[in-house]
């Protein structure tokens, strides 16, 4: 699965319980992935037309199908939009992945390449603002024991 392999140990703020629901439905269209996400068919559409999801499958009515491959992506693609990561990020972290370089996904996903502008720019600056936020919970604790070594 997408998310064992390169997002272990991310953090996402959403229902579990909700996008858990998606394994039980066999081939949803893009209204009922949408309504498992907790999102529109519009969205889920124009992650479609992003390049982030591809389903070549369709169903009885001949609309496109979503798997549980697919739901799994859709999960992972929805988690990363609402940790407000942009479309190309995503699209850059996917696309490694796809092409077999699993290890690079988080890593592409804060830093952008110089060609693509602003958007990735914000998602590196979310990156390390992150980062120093961590900074800044864990220094008090550091100032602490130098402080008590110093005596």
């Amino acid at each position: 699965m997408v998310s064992e392999d390169i997002f272990s140990g991310v953090r996402f703020n959403i229902s579990s319980k909700r996008l858990a629901a998606a394994s039980w439905i066999p081939g949803a269209n893009r209204r009922q992935a949408a309504n498992i996400l907790g999102t529109t068919a519009e969205t889920v559409r124009n992650w479609e037309r992003n390049g982030l999801i591809l389903s070549n499958k369709y169903g009885d009515l001949n609309e496109r199908v979503f798997d549980d491959s697919d739901m799994e992506r859709l999960r992972i693609i929805y988690m990363l939009r609402q940790t407000s990561y942009s479309m190309s990020s995503i699209h850059r972290c996917l696309t490694m992945y796809d092409t077999g370089y699993k290890d690079l996904g988080l890593t592409l996903l804060n830093k952008p390449e110089d060609e693509e502008g602003l958007l990735s720019a914000g998602d590196h600056w979310l990156n390390v603002l992150n980062n120093l936020e961590y900074d800044a919970v864990n220094i008090l604790p550091f100032i602490n024991q130098l402080e008590k070594t110093e005596i």
